[in-house]
């Protein structure tokens, strides 16, 4: 339902895109339709610019491979990979791309970028390594290198990580050399990213010996003419407050202080946004206060109206942190509920962008069969559109209907996994008050076949602390042996006193036992579980878990995590 929903929003959008096209068709002027003018449009207005595309493809204003070329401009700024990769594909195959060594060069680093991006890295290092062929025959070293970094970023994905420090090493070795101010902050970016590699990889010494090869780097570049102002200081703010963290985690205080102290120098420290990465420092060293007095400024300044956004989430968690590191955890609680909240947003807000892109993928299929489409067959997509966006709010409201039952049974299964806690944790401490009172007391082989609450408790006690319901053998005569009784007092105890049989009793305490396993031990699977809880099989043990918790043991174990 779910796909078909998406489908007929985006059916709804395309028409609209496609009926307000044809209103207009002929009013655009020529001026506009200048690979010039929708360059510097594509980011900021980029439905203007896809829509001027077409009024150029239709007049010939411009070249199909250029057309092609700024297409994937546009969808890869919206970040409409799938959309952006055919128009890349168009334009690297046309004879003008192929016979031109600066727009080939162009085309190789669109289509590596978009394949990374897609996740697809083999044909990401394929053209990647075709980018790497053309800048040899154009000299153009910090091309070589760009292409050779993001073979290495590949490498890493495809779970090659040694080759892929060997291979950003050879792009690193390609800029050391240079006195070109560009390339030199692209060899900066370069060693920030593998010192962030290194630290992901535990590897925190080596990413420290990158961080001083940055360093040196960074003051080469001051001494130099053509840095925008305030990169110099931004980098070393940014490099110093990293360098703090990773002698603090590598337990060398007085270098991290040190660098931390370096770090306040710069004006970047100074600044709403540079004032930030100090935040990791100030929790390891436990100074809570500072973070948080700090994150009310950035609130203030900075996140006044756009809060959806990744930032402003590591904002809130830094604050949840602290706050539970002051102890103070209804505080904590509440700033991870609000990061919780963001998050949420921002999910909302990528389905919103796949959307986008499903309308502009219809519009874009379906464009040649609608351009000289008759009067008719423009009121059928005008009727078309009203009966969609009827539809389309039938469908919104019981979209919104089942995200509200969805919310009801999160919620009811939260409360009714803190219930169960609770009454199980009020079973253990009746148990052991239980276990302590009887201490000193000895069985009887021949007990009282009236008191049947003693003789229950003999039952329970050996079942229980000789685990005996963790066999998944365990029959009622093994039961009778061990607690000295016979079948008919037995069943006439079970049902007296538990208000069940034999088998529906171990099967509660196999449950409750799976209970405890799952907070105990919350990486091991649901399968795993149900067979060192003593059922004989996961199928059995969903059943039980159903029947006796209302819930089964994936949304329980879910519940207990949110």
């Amino acid at each position: 339902m779910r796909k078909f929903f998406l489908y007929l929003i985006g059916l709804v959008l395309s028409s609209g895109t496609v009926l307000l096209g044809k209103d207009i068709e002929g009013q655009v002027p020529d001026s506009l339709l200048t690979e010039a003018y929708i360059s510097s449009i594509h980011l900021i207005d980029p439905y203007r610019a896809i829509n001027l595309l077409e009024h150029a493809e239709r007049r010939g204003s411009i070249p199909d491979f250029r057309i092609n070329i700024l297409k994937s401009m546009v969808y890869q700024g919206q970040s409409w990979f799938s959309l952006a990769l055919p128009c890349s594909e168009k334009a690297f195959a046309s004879d003008s791309v192929q016979r031109s060594p600066v727009l080939y060069a162009r085309a190789t680093r669109l289509l590596s970028d978009i394949y990374f991006r897609l996740g697809r890295y083999e044909e990401a290092i394929r053209y990647a390594l075709l980018q790497m062929e053309n800048a040899d025959k154009m000299g153009d070293v910090g091309d070589k290198a760009s292409a050779l970094f993001l073979i290495s970023k590949g490498q890493r994905f495809l779970s090659h990580k040694e080759e892929a420090y060997q291979t950003a090493g050879k792009a690193v070795t390609l800029l050391e050399s240079s006195s070109d101010i560009r390339q030199l902050a692209l060899l900066s970016y370069f060693y920030g990213e593998l010192s962030r590699f290194l630290d992901i990889d535990s590897r925190v010494r080596d990413a420290l010996d990158v961080c001083v090869k940055r360093e040196k780097l960074i003051a080469r570049m001051d001494k130099m003419k053509g840095a925008p102002v305030g990169y110099v200081d931004q980098q070393y703010g940014y490099l110093y407050s990293k360098m703090s963290m990773f002698y603090k985690t590598l337990g060398e205080d007085t270098l991290a202080r040190a660098y931390f102290r370096k770090y306040e120098s710069t004006q970047y420290a100074s600044t709403v946004k540079g004032s930030v990465e100090a935040h990791p420092y100030w929790l390891a060293t436990h100074n809570y206060e500072r973070v948080l007095d700090n994150s009310r400024r950035v609130a203030a300044g900075v996140f006044r109206g756009d809060t959806i956004n990744q930032d402003y989430r590591g904002l809130l968690r830094d604050q949840a942190e602290a706050y539970a590191g002051l102890g103070d955890v209804i505080s904590a609680m509440i700033y991870k509920d609000r990061e919780s909240v963001i998050l949420d947003s921002l999910y909302a807000r990528d389905k919103g962008n796949a959307l986008s892109e499903l309308s502009v993928i219809y519009q874009t299929k379906e464009r040649e069969a609608l351009i000289g489409s008759q009067e008719k067959e423009l009121r059928q997509q005008r009727l078309l559109l009203v009966a969609s966006l009827a539809l389309t709010g039938l469908l919104l409201t019981l979209l919104w209907i089942i995200m509200r039952n969805q919310r009801i049974v999160r919620s009811k299964n939260r409360a009714m996994a803190l219930q169960i806690d609770k009454l199980m944790s009020c079973e253990e401490t009746i148990g052991k008050m239980k276990r302590r009172d009887s201490s000193s007391t000895v069985f009887s082989p021949s007990p009282n076949p009236n008191n049947y609450e003693d003789l229950f408790d003999r039952i329970s006690t050996v079942i229980k602390d000789e685990k005996l319901f963790l066999d998944t053998q365990l029959s009622r005569d093994r039961v009778l042996e061990v607690v000295h009784m016979n079948r008919t007092l037995f069943g006439k105890v079970l049902q007296e006193c538990a208000k069940t049989n034999f088998s529906d009793y171990v099967n509660t305490l196999r449950v409750e036992y799976s209970v405890r396993l799952m907070r105990q031990h919350p990486d091991y699977t649901i399968d795993s579980i149900a067979m060192d809880s003593g059922f004989n099989s996961p199928r059995t043990y969903y059943r039980v878990f159903k029947e006796k918790l209302n819930m089964t043991p994936a949304e329980y174990r879910k519940a207990i995590s949110e």
